[in-house]
């Protein structure tokens, strides 16, 4: 008996050396937020930590747009290394995944919602191996997200400066006219540069507007922007530019009111002190007679040398013309009564028909385009806002899908009757390629440079938008309208898609967003320092998102997987706008004041 409950024993022992129980990983993400309630404006340190009791690897995030905030995310090193953490009375090692820098855009108990993240945790596999059994180790993925955060945002404090225009930090400023003289004519320009340093939100300052004595014209711009994101907040200077411009003799007073900040530290308004400017205006140099009698004559000649000639009016005046003749000889000729009348009414009846159809046949010729949709009512202003990330070179659609959206748009040879087109391509950040013009070999150079501006790769959809935007504020035409093509979901930028969308409508522009992309993963070709190497892109677009931003904004988004879908979508496009074209647009919803989307927009959409 005591034979076998040792030879029992000894089973039991041996089973536990060779089996384990395997092990369940901890793993989740703490987020660390630098104050427990801030001010409107005001910066707040978001930093997300990610606790594992075991070995990581393969780490992917997908952290939020942050649809109530601008954000400017913090460089962290691209390589770093985990570190050792004792929380909760257990070893974990910790990896800071991201900082973000957020300012609230408005007042309220704002939402910083989940981030997603995939990871690969080594773990025991519940069996040994080898004479010491050694754990064997296994890779097991793990998904999970960061919790919901709350942070109380509170209004700034009643009270506010009549010029204070929403700059919440700690800024001083300088101020340099650049005037060889205090006297100037009338008509020079004499430039005034302010320069705003200091810790806060940088990018959303708005100086007051400057006070003259007697009428000017002021144009105001931005020079150097030199700005660092770290822990601490936003920091460095911004130059602003004043161009003035006198329209009357005489001495001139101007004055740059103070630049009026909220300073959340002392919780208090201040207030710089003014700038004053004396001049005097003197009477315009006058040219000679002669000269200017000459520059008169270049510019008319070369006026009549770019005249476009009316081939159509020509021809259809000289079938006037011929008929008219041929009318006089027949009647002079009937009168003598020496006529034939089969040849004259036969030879007046073709020059009747030709002047009759020349007008219509142009016509049908010009509507033969496909183009025509827009060409024959639509007077308008339209941004393309093309995708350039590394992703857009993926091969579903032939060669690829930068080049198939890129000879989309060159063969769109639209001739509209006073409209104007432009492009803005985006990567991480986004840029004007060609600005608004009715010159269809300008738009057709732009399309061909969108790819060339060496952007940083990233999907900055929400930035694209407001560089659009602005540009298209600048255009004359009241019909406006935003063309998006991108494959993917934002990523980078300051501000989110839903943000800018809401921007784009206050400002009544149609937004109009194509999906480029298959719904299964697809291959490119990347060049990489070891030559052209192929790589798989995963389908990553947010379809529900782009049709609410769409529509939200009077347009349409469009899904399009392969070359023919992409050839129709502009014609698709096209009609939907025309369709609309005798509604007027109004933006409903948004919580931005009108107030706050002019100034992200001066701010950023530059």
């Amino acid at each position: 008996m005591k034979k076998n409950s040792f030879l029992l024993l000894f089973l039991i022992l041996t089973l536990n050396l060779y089996t384990q129980e395997t092990t369940s990983p901890s793993i989740f993400m703490k987020v660390f937020l630098s104050k427990p309630t801030v001010y409107e404006n005001e910066p707040l340190l978001v930093t997300y930590k990610l606790y594992a009791d075991c070995d990581m690897s393969d780490v992917d995030f997908r952290f939020p747009d942050f649809d109530d905030f601008m954000k400017k995310q913090i460089a962290l090193p691209h390589y770093r290394q985990a570190q050792s953490e004792r929380y909760n009375n257990r070893n974990y090692k910790t990896l800071v995944a991201a900082q973000y820098q957020l300012f609230p855009l408005y007042a309220d108990t704002l939402t910083i919602e989940k981030t997603e993240f995939t990871l690969n945790a080594r773990i025991k596999s519940g069996q040994v191996h080898g004479p010491y059994n050694y754990p064997v180790m296994i890779d097991k993925e793990v998904k999970s997200s960061s919790q919901l955060c709350y942070i109380p945002v509170k209004p700034l404090p009643e009270g506010a400066p009549a010029l204070f225009t929403g700059a919440v930090g700690s800024f001083k400023t300088s101020v340099v006219m650049d005037v060889d003289s205090t006297t100037i004519q009338v008509g020079d320009s004499v430039k005034i540069a302010v320069e705003v340093s200091g810790t806060g939100n940088l990018e959303l300052i708005r100086l007051p507007e400057i006070k003259a004595s007697k009428e000017v014209e002021i144009l105001t711009s931005f020079g150097e922007k030199d700005l660092k994101v770290d822990d601490k907040g936003m920091s460095g200077s911004r130059t602003i530019i004043y161009t003035v411009i006198p329209k009357q003799v005489g001495p001139l007073e101007l004055r740059l009111p103070g630049f009026v900040y909220f300073d959340s530290k002392l919780e208090t308004y201040q207030c710089e002190a003014d700038t004053d400017f004396s001049l005097t205006v003197s009477d315009l140099v006058v040219q000679s007679v002669s000269t200017v009698a000459h520059v008169e004559h270049s510019e008319i000649a070369e006026k009549i040398d770019k005249t476009p000639i009316n081939y159509k009016n020509i021809l259809f005046y000289s079938f006037l013309l011929l008929f008219t003749c041929l009318l006089i000889l027949y009647v002079s000729k009937l009168r003598r009564k020496q006529i034939s009348h089969f040849p004259y009414l036969v030879g007046m009846a073709l020059l009747l028909v030709g002047a009759v159809f020349t007008f219509p046949l142009l016509e049908g010729l010009k509507k033969n385009d496909t183009t025509s949709l827009l060409s024959e009512t639509l007077k308008a202003d339209l941004m393309y806002v093309v995708d350039v990330s590394v992703t857009m070179l993926a091969e579903d659609i032939k060669p690829t899908r930068l080049e198939g959206v890129k000879t989309l748009l060159k063969s769109d040879s639209i001739n509209q009757g006073g409209s104007r087109r432009g492009v803005v391509s985006f990567a991480q950040e986004a840029a004007v390629s060609c600005q608004l013009t009715d010159n269809p070999e300008e738009f057709s150079t732009g399309i061909s440079r969108v790819d060339s501006l060496n952007l940083s790769d990233g999907t900055a959809v929400g930035s694209s938008m407001l560089v659009a935007t602005y540009n298209l504020l600048k255009g004359e035409n009241t019909r406006k309208y935003i063309i998006l093509f991108t494959d993917g979901n934002n990523n980078s930028g300051a501000i989110s898609p839903r943000t800018a969308a809401e921007i784009a409508g206050k400002h009544h522009i149609r937004l109009y967003i194509v999906g480029v992309s298959q719904p299964k993963e697809a291959s490119a070709q990347v060049s990489t320092p070891m030559g052209k190497r192929l790589i798989t892109i995963p389908t990553e677009i947010d379809d529900n998102l782009y049709t609410e931003l769409a529509e939200n904004t009077g347009g349409m988004y469009y899904r399009v997987m392969n070359n023919e879908e992409l050839n129709e979508v502009l014609l698709h496009i096209y009609a939907h706008i025309r369709e609309n074209m005798s509604e007027e647009f109004v933006y409903e919803g948004g919580k931005l004041s009108k107030e706050k989307a002019d100034l992200i927009l001066e701010g950023l959409g530059k």
